[in-house]
Formats: structure tokens, C-alpha cells, sequence
């Protein structure tokens, strides 16, 4: 665990700076943050699925993805599933673990959680997946891995990037 490691400006760089889109990405170290807030289309995932790409170039021995599905973010259509689906599966040996955060409350929450579980176990588990409730949890869980990037600069990115879509 790298809990001392300092994040550099070249490790760090908002991806996709364009609010309007429904999602944004950033790179803090080794791992990608990524902040949803409107329904996922087959583009915003391609979109991360090269930002995973590209992080991995820079970190061959592996990455890390913190996902933060925010209560606004619609549930994606059955095609965008089957894409996320195929993109978890080609990030077999990758991808080290992905924090999922679905900060959805109730039914909508529970249902989402399903979709997100069915579609990891479709894919054969690729990487280490676990989804939380809130950011705090699931930053705590993914910094525990080795190699990863320390909790507090993870939570900060998470937080920046959600404060970024109102």
C-alpha cells in the first residue's frame, strides 16, 4: 500500500473536462476516477475503457478504477451493459480491483447493485470488484490493495469530479 505517495501534476489530469457529457474522468496516480450522472451511452464507456487503456500504458504493472455512480445516473440500456460487459473482460490482467460506489437510495439502488453484480459475474470476474454505498467505504477498500493509490487522494478526486456535474 503506498499510503505516503504524492501525486504528481503528470500523474493527475482531468480526461474528459466536459460536464455536459454525464460523466468525467481523472487519473490520480495508477488509478482512474470516474463520476456518472446521467444514463451511460456506448461512447461515455468507450471513452473510459481508453482512459483505462491509456493509464495502463503508464502503469504496465497494473491499475485501479473508482467508479462513483451518483443518485441521478440512470440505469444504462441492455446494449450499454453488454459493452460494459465485453470492456470488463478486456481488462483481464489489467485491471487490478474497481471500487463501484452506487450512491442510489432504495429500489433504484438495490436494482442497479444487481446490474452491475450480474454483469462482473458475465464477464467471469476479470479483477477484484466490490460496490459500496458511499465513497469513503469504497476508497478505503480499493487503497488497500498493493500498489494502490492512498485513499485521501482518491476520495479527493471522487469528490471533485461529483462537485464538478452540478
Amino acid at each position: 500500500m503506498c499510503q505516503t505517495q504524492a501525486v504528481t501534476d503528470s500523474q493527475r489530469g482531468v480526461l474528459a473536462p466536459e460536464p455536459g457529457r454525464g460523466y468525467r474522468i481523472e487519473a490520480v496516480g495508477n488509478t482512474l476516477v470516474v463520476a456518472w450522472w446521467l444514463e451511460p451511452e456506448i461512447s461515455n464507456l468507450v471513452a473510459v475503457l481508453h482512459g483505462l487503456r491509456d493509464l495502463h500504458v503508464r502503469h504496465p504493472q497494473g491499475i485501479f478504477l473508482f467508479n462513483v455512480i451518483t443518485a441521478a445516473t440512470k440505469m444504462p440500456k441492455p446494449a450499454v451493459r453488454e459493452v460494459l460487459r465485453e470492456h470488463f473482460s478486456s481488462m483481464r490482467g489489467k485491471l487490478l480491483a474497481a471500487a463501484l460506489v452506487v450512491e442510489k437510495p432504495g429500489i433504484q439502488g438495490s436494482l442497479t447493485r444487481a446490474v452491475l453484480t450480474t454483469v462482473h459475474t458475465l464477464s467471469r470476474a476479470p479483477f477484484a470488484m466490490k460496490l459500496f454505498s458511499n465513497r469513503r467505504a469504497g476508497a478505503r477498500w480499493l487503497a488497500g490493495h498493493p500498489t494502490a493509490m492512498p485513499a485521501n487522494l482518491i476520495l479527493t478526486s471522487a469528490e471533485s469530479l461529483v462537485a464538478s456535474a452540478v
